[in-house]
């Protein structure tokens, strides 16, 4: 039973490695104007390396909106430099009067002072593969109203393929119209859906509430997916430390997901983990019976899961331009069970304080 449920969830994959928007949605020819949005402390890093892989996007009408969110002084001249030479550029700011507001109050400015209908958000930490990343994503916006894209990271093979697998389910969910969350540093939607739906929810909460943000909004109409290696976005996270613990902060808004999500991830690790230990338990009992044919029987399941999900795994990762990672994906698909189970019971455990404002 445990290998017909992984066979389901490996041969899902296909629905996202096959997926065309052009399929579903009639493309025009007009490249519809954009704003950015991106909100920034003292990162002097995103000014001087990503800063420019933005502004040199290949697209006739589009504007950054950096929101500097309790920046120093000097942080805030430099932004506004650059802003004197680039009319792409604004920039807004966010003084810290309290210790209350989060990064939702830095995006809704930002969109507050955006131009345009159209929006595409991304993080500091962040920057575009290619300057075709605001062309291919704005295809999105052809009668659709929210644009999904993918983020790699940019650190240790675990954590990319890591990135890859948890991007791959809800990826997969959302071309099946089960859209559930996207990701913060490469999704686009309307000023309208965002005013119109009241904005975000769980105020006091600092993080994952984009998610939730995507739940409240999306329907089975009115989101894209765009799936194409010049679309990409890559976070520059190299600190394992760093991206583990933004990886368990963000997970604190999994208790506010939908049942059947939490049913269907749940169901997919337990699985997981009893046919990897079934195979184990039974495989060592046929080489102490000496049972060489029920043994070769044994462990053909579990390669026939593996060669499948090697094949979905390997043309997803080409879809989003990820490279030389799938000889590791094989350990990684082992031993993340046990991970996921670890930032589960640590959420409970030890609650950070740094979840609530």
């Amino acid at each position: 039973m445990a290998f017909l449920i992984q066979m389901f969830y490996v041969l899902m994959g296909f629905s996202v490695v096959r997926y065309r928007l052009s399929r579903r949605t009639t493309f025009s020819d007009e490249q519809p104007p954009i704003s950015i949005i991106i909100t920034t402390g003292d990162n002097w890093e995103f000014v001087e390396k990503r800063l420019p892989i933005f502004l040199s996007q290949d697209y006739p009408n589009f504007e950054i909106i950096v929101v500097a969110n309790d920046c120093s002084e000097d942080f805030i001249d430099e932004l506004n430099r650059l802003a004197s030479n680039n009319d792409k550029l604004k920039v807004s700011l966010i003084k810290r009067f309290s210790n209350t507001h989060s990064n939702k109050l830095a995006l809704t400015v930002g969109m507050k002072a955006a131009q345009y209908e159209l929006m595409l958000f991304t993080t500091a930490d962040s920057y575009p593969v290619s300057d075709q990343w605001i062309k291919l994503m704005a295809k999105g916006f052809s009668g659709k109203s929210i644009t999904l894209g993918y983020c790699g990271v940019k650190g240790n093979i675990y954590m990319r393929c890591s990135q890859l697998g948890v991007s791959m389910r809800w990826l997969i969910a959302a071309v099946a119209n089960r859209t559930y969350r996207g990701s913060v540093q490469n999704i686009g939607y309307t000023k309208d859906t965002y005013f119109e739906s009241n904005g975000f929810t769980h105020l006091r909460l600092k993080y994952g509430v984009d998610d939730l943000f995507i739940q409240k909004v999306a329907t089975k109409n009115n989101v894209a997916v765009i799936l194409h290696p010049a679309a990409t976005i890559r976070q520059d996270k190299t600190s394992m430390s760093q991206w583990r613990k933004e990886r368990t902060l963000n997970s604190y808004s999994f208790r506010y997901y939908p049942s059947r999500v939490k049913v269907e991830q749940a169901a997919e690790f337990l699985t997981r983990s009893l046919l990897f230990i079934c195979w184990a338990i039974l495989a060592a009992k046929t080489i102490i019976d000496k049972q060489w044919i029920l043994l070769s029987i044994v462990t053909l399941l579990p390669i026939i899961r593996m060669i499948c999900l090697l094949i979905v795994t390997g043309k997803f990762a080409k879809r989003v331009g990820e490279r030389k990672i799938l000889w590791f994906y094989p350990i990684y698909d082992f031993i993340s069970p046990l991970s996921e189970m670890a930032l589960a019971i640590g959420r409970r455990i030890k609650p950070s304080s740094q979840l609530w404002i």
